[in-house]
């Protein structure tokens, strides 16, 4: 039983290093990590799809924006439900802005999830800022991570190591057959 052993141990220090990379990023690191794309508008992008909330039957919608750069490959994207301040309908070809997105290690803290766009300027004035949501995925992928490293953790101790809860407590609180005193 040594390989799946391994997994167990592997998949649970995976778990616990997400979990820490997320908390350092949570508490130790400012909006400040986020890099900075400087750059003319060449083309934006909004696409909305209805969605259906569980909650009173409401409809709205999902919206995408997306932005790419002159002389940049890459596209930013940012994703709202409709109804809040921060949409990007303000910005329009040609305008130049300052893009804060993710570092590389953000993708392999977040799965990937989520837009890569957090924070936009426009002649310094912040027309686009979702930071907030960053730090709050921040705290639930930190809190998730680290239930799942210790749920394989246990099983992880459990299995391989015989040490669960259960055998714990009776090496600890249940004494021998030996030392009981039998009462008449």
């Amino acid at each position: 039983m040594g390989r799946p052993n391994k997994i167990l141990k592997y998949i649970a220090v995976l778990f616990w290093l997400l979990s820490l990379g997320n908390a350092i990023d949570l508490f130790f690191s400012p909006n400040s990590n986020l890099k900075i794309v400087r750059g003319d508008i060449s083309s934006v992008k909004i696409k909305s799809f209805p969605v259906y909330y569980s909650y009173g039957g409401d409809k709205g919608y999902y919206n995408i924006t997306s932005i790419e750069l002159q002389g940049n490959n890459n596209i930013f994207f940012s994703n709202e439900k409709s109804g809040r301040d921060s949409l990007l309908i303000g910005v329009h070809v040609g305008q130049r802005v300052e893009l804060y997105v993710r570092r590389w290690y953000h993708y392999i803290t977040y799965f990937g999830l989520d837009a890569n766009m957090f924070l936009v300027k426009r002649d310094g004035e912040i027309i686009y800022d979702i930071t907030d949501k960053c730090r709050r995925a921040n705290k639930i992928f930190m809190i998730v991570c680290a239930l799942v490293a210790m749920a394989f953790s246990l099983i992880y101790l459990d299995v391989s190591k015989n040490l669960s809860i259960e055998n714990w407590f009776r090496k600890r609180f249940i004494k021998k057959k030996d030392d009981w005193i039998e009462v008449e």
